[in-house]
């Protein structure tokens, strides 16, 4: 807030200003109030608008201020009052005492914490259906324009918004007038292209990817820069969290149509807390925004800048501590722009920073420039209102100074207020006080509060609670009556009693009592039928209560010391809960654990939020995290869900992390994964590994792969005649197997008369006896028997030599995508595709999108879809850009946002059939020029020899008027052939005999003139 000047008016219709907030383009916000006190910010525009046509302007704005009236969400400031015929229009939106995500970032100096962000982005998706709904765009959504509050974050400032029906497109921000900050605009509004509600999404995830990594995601470098980045797509994502990422890449998505829906996005967002139920921001911040927010509701006269000489000089002391200078706006949007962390600024941390102990009083809120004094008479100007300095009272930056003299002085109301300040930052034990004395003094809302604290944050006075809201009851707080009746239900004997407060809240028509008094009814009733047996379960629960009680005695300390962060006391307390099958309890305990830095816990925290489907995310996050601080068990469970979700380099690299520090299951599931894609040796040796780890099911797939290298392996050079390609790649039949091996080998030395004598395969056979490696691979059963149905289903040709050195080339990657192709395993075949196209094969690009577009139709996961959509559009690409007339005109149907580029330079590659789609585009647009490039490329069309497109010429000029150019162009599709063209001749003829007669005379014309 700044002070008003001279020439800022007094009031503004029913409001009177007390301060600026800021000045604009459009005019200036001020801090206002009605006469009944409520709050506004009200937005003024400068008469220099009305100049040129103000009745349309004020239309214009009447009907931008009704759009504006449209949106009804929880995180928006809504508009609530407009004068748009007064002789300087204004509107009033609710004020919001909050701090904006700018100042936030400063004070924090890092990025915000993970619950904070993750009611961030929930409230801001939330913000934008709303506005989206009522038919809107912001267009300028940024730090700026985001405030925290105590009770979420708000979306302001969405009254400039461009109405999107029809009917208004003429509204007041039309096309080009918009304003925009551009370091946080989508490409398409940075091109002034036509931007609709997904060009907020991808502002949206600027902002989120900011309040992640405290830095512009398309940073470093100047505005210019930044501008370049986001229209090439050039950002700098490394850092974020995985939970965060995923949700970020989506909004960041170059094209609009890619980008998801503020509902979509909710979705993929995980479960956060409500801030209204608990306290979302970060301490330091609640402290900061109590302070700063204060200073709105303690204004009891204007602020005003003082005339040159007319202050009082306040010497500086303790009694007067000298004003810090608020941060002007051109700060706030230097820091739309920042690229780099900006260090905190002294004026926000010396207005948010508590004194240290024996300091006199500071303010927590933002002062005026001007060091504020006392209200004097009402013949004086009015100025800000005082600042007290007398010891012993409250000072300014104290939780809920100026409710603190009516409180001192037995105002219940104010005893309430400042008890709520105090919990505010998290002081329970002066909020309890404070709202103990309210109960005290008679007010009953205060009674309630207290008890609701000690429930939630001071355990160890849960037994007062029900005193408390005993009392609350009996001061008529139907809440408190509910709430007590609940606890008395659980106590022995208190059926009664809480029949009795039931009906009370019955009475007083509580929508959920008739429901608690029928159903303690029913309890009482079979309480009476069976009192002796309610006996005997009295006795055996107040033994179990002994034992249990006994059991938890040693508990209370370790909650003492787990509060006082020791990690073993936290995994002890959670595994009590876990055994009494609280889950929910031992979860916040290993979730405790876990950020302290246990691997065990995360792991633990990971298993039961995974029982949630709701909480898959953020399982996930605490694998992965697991995995990174070197829990084998979790790198081989990101392992499986990586391979499942077909990232198989990823998983691979996830496997063999897991499989050098011995986990079994990883050897295997990595070795099954190198022979997918054609790395059947260095399988080999991961199989041999888990059969020496005693892994039950290795040593079968080890024995199968030996028999699968051997059988298929390439022959010496010393060999006979090989085995033909057809039976090395498919199982051996048992014709194949008895045949008798080739005479060679009676030739062959002593030491293989042994294995000469089995009927191996002729490659087998023919194995020089010097390759060491070679003939210890081959054992003799592989030799003497078919290759089993397992092996035939599940394991690819070999493709690589059998020494285990050798890789695999294009070609042979190649054939081993066509044979996973041809059995239907298309993640198979598309692993083989991309490994040919890293080494350097580029035929392989065509197939590669062909597979990525079956994959994306056979996917029902959205994000799924749009994976393999950019990886098509990707390899299309690169094929359009060497030339390829085929991945051009693929790329008009997958790129849409292009698809009259690419159509384009299909045509102009001479492709016939895009040529005419380019000419149907531009005649629809209709102006003389762009018919003039239709015609000629029709002409082009039809000089190539297409008919059609001679008739849609043609039809051209017949509909632009100019029949003779019709009549021509009809007889040259007559004159190829073209079906029909005759009749077409003969009725233009007819219908326009004029154009014809001079159609006949010009071409005489011609003729004679040579």
């Amino acid at each position: 807030m700044e002070p008003l000047r001279e020439d800022d008016p007094e009031t503004i219709g029913p409001y009177r200003l007390f301060a600026l907030l800021g000045r604009g383009g459009w005019g200036n916000v001020y801090f206002a109030r009605s006469e009944f006190g409520r709050g506004v910010a009200l937005k003024t525009i400068r008469p220099e608008h009305l100049a040129g046509n103000p009745e349309r302007f004020r239309r214009r704005f009447a009907r931008e201020v009704e759009a504006a009236r449209a949106v009804d969400g929880t995180y928006t400031a809504q508009v609530v009052d407009a004068d748009t015929h007064a002789a300087e229009p204004w509107l009033a939106a609710r004020y919001i005492r909050g701090v904006d995500l700018a100042e936030a970032l400063d004070h924090c100096g890092a990025p915000l914490p993970q619950r904070t962000w993750r009611v961030l982005a929930t409230g801001l998706a939330d913000a934008l259906r709303s506005i989206h709904a009522a038919d809107l765009v912001h267009r300028d959504l940024k730090l700026a324009n985001i405030l925290l509050a105590g009770d979420g974050p708000y979306v302001i400032d969405f009254g400039i918004a461009r109405n999107l029906s029809p009917a208004g497109s003429a509204t007041l921000t039309g096309s080009g007038a918009a304003p925009r900050t551009v370091t946080f605009s989508s490409p398409e509004q940075l091109r002034d292209e036509r931007v609709g509600p997904a060009s907020d999404v991808f502002a949206l995830g600027v902002v989120l990817a900011y309040a992640a990594l405290n830095r512009h995601p398309f940073g470093p470098g100047s505005e210019a820069q930044i501008q370049s980045n986001i229209l090439h797509g050039h950002r700098r994502l490394d850092g974020l969290p995985s939970g965060v990422e995923k949700i970020v890449h989506s909004c960041l998505e170059p094209s609009p149509q890619n980008r998801p829906t503020p509902a979509e996005l909710a979705r993929l967002l995980p479960p956060s807390v409500s801030p209204k139920e608990q306290e979302w921001l970060p301490p330091g911040l609640r402290s900061a925004l109590a302070g700063l927010s204060d200073l709105a509701v303690d204004l009891a006269e204007p602020m005003r800048h003082r005339r040159p000489g007319h202050e009082p000089p306040v010497p500086p002391g303790p009694g007067h501590p000298r004003a810090a200078t608020p941060a002007s706006p051109a700060v706030r949007s230097v820091r739309e722009r920042d690229l780099a962390p900006a260090p905190p600024r002294a004026s926000f941390h010396e207005a948010t920073t508590l004194p240290p102990a024996g300091a006199g009083p500071t303010a927590r809120q933002v002062p005026p420039p001007a060091e504020p004094k006392v209200a004097p008479p009402p013949a004086s100007p009015p100025v800000a209102p005082a600042r007290k300095a007398s010891a012993g009272k409250a000072y300014a930056g104290e939780p809920g100074a100026r409710h603190r003299a009516a409180a001192e002085a037995g105002n219940s109301e104010a005893m309430r207020q400042v008890a709520a300040a105090c919990r505010s930052v998290r002081d329970w034990q002066q909020a309890l006080s404070w709202f103990r004395r309210a109960a005290e003094a008679g007010n009953p809302t205060g009674a309630r509060e207290a008890a609701q604290l000690i429930e939630a944050h001071i355990p160890e006075q849960r037994d007062q609670a029900a005193s408390l809201y005993r009392r609350a009851a009996e001061g008529g707080d139907l809440h408190s009556a509910m709430r007590l009746g609940a606890l008395l239900e659980q106590e022995p004997g208190g059926l009664a009693e809480a029949l009795a407060w039931y009906q009370k809240a019955a009475g007083r028509s509580h929508e959920k009592a008739p429901e608690a008094v029928a159903r303690v009814r029913a309890a009482l009733a079979r309480a009476k039928s069976s009192q002796a047996k309610d006996v005997k379960v009295a006795k055996v629960a107040k033994e179990v209560k002994v034992a249990e009680d006994a059991e938890a005695a040693p508990m209370h300390e370790h909650e003492a010391a787990a509060r006082d962060g020791r990690v073993e006391s936290m995994l002890a307390l959670a595994s009590w809960h876990l055994a009494a099958k609280r889950e929910q309890r031992a979860l916040t305990w290993y979730r405790s654990a876990a950020e302290a830095g246990d691997v065990d816990a995360m792991v633990i925290s990971a298993q039961l939020l995974a029982r949630d489907p709701r909480k898959q995310a953020e399982s996930l996050d605490w694998y992965r995290r697991a995995a990174a601080a070197g829990n084998t068990y979790a790198m081989h469970w990101v392992g499986c869900w990586l391979k499942q979700q077909g990232n198989l380099p990823d998983a691979l690299a996830h496997f063999r992390v897991a499989a050098a520090k011995g986990h079994r299951g990883a050897m295997v599931e990595a070795a099954e994964i190198l022979e997918r894609t054609a790395r059947e040796p260095e399988a080999l040796k991961w199989y041999q590994r888990a059969v020496e780890q005693g892994h039950p099911k290795a040593a079968g797939e080890a024995e199968r792969l030996r028999a699968a290298l051997a059988g298929t392996g390439p022959t010496g050079s010393t060999a006979p005649k090989p085995t033909p390609k057809k039976a090395a790649a498919e199982p051996a039949p048992k014709k194949v197997a008895a045949e008798p091996a080739p005479k060679k080998n009676a030739a062959e030395p002593a030491s293989k008369k042994k294995a000469a004598a089995e009927p191996a395969p002729k490659k087998a056979a023919a194995e020089p006896a010097g390759k060491k490696a070679a003939a210890k691979s081959v054992p003799k059963k592989a030799a003497a028997e078919p290759a089993s149905k397992k092996a035939a289903v599940r394991t690819p040709p070999s493709l690589a030599a059998p020494t285990e050195g050798a890789q695999p080339t294009p070609a042979s990657l190649r054939a081993a995508a066509a044979k996973h192709e041809r059995g239907d395993r298309l993640p198979d075949a598309l692993q083989c595709l991309l490994r040919a196209e890293q080494l350097g094969d580029r035929t392989t690009k065509r197939d590669i999108a062909r597979l990525h577009l079956v994959l994306r139709d056979r996917s029902n996961r959205s994000v799924d879809r749009k994976q393999h959509l950019r990886q098509a559009v990707q390899r299309y690409r690169d094929l359009a850009e060497g030339g390829d007339v085929e991945a051009m005109l693929a790329l008009v149907g997958l790129d849409s946002g292009n698809a009259f580029a690419w159509r384009l330079r299909a045509a102009q590659a001479g492709n016939i059939q895009a040529m005419r789609q380019v000419a149907r585009t531009q005649l629809k647009v209709g102006d003389d020029e762009h018919v003039q490039a239709a015609l000629s490329w029709l002409l082009e069309a039809a000089k190539a020899g297409d008919g059609a497109a001679i008739l849609e010429g043609a039809r051209a000029h017949e509909q632009r008027g100019a029949y003779g150019n019709a009549i021509d162009w009809y007889r040259w599709a007559e004159e190829n052939g073209v079906p029909g063209a005759a009749k077409e001749v003969a009725r233009v003829t007819a219908e326009r005999p004029g154009a014809a007669l001079w159609h006949r005379w010009s071409e005489r014309l011609r003729r004679l003139k040579g």
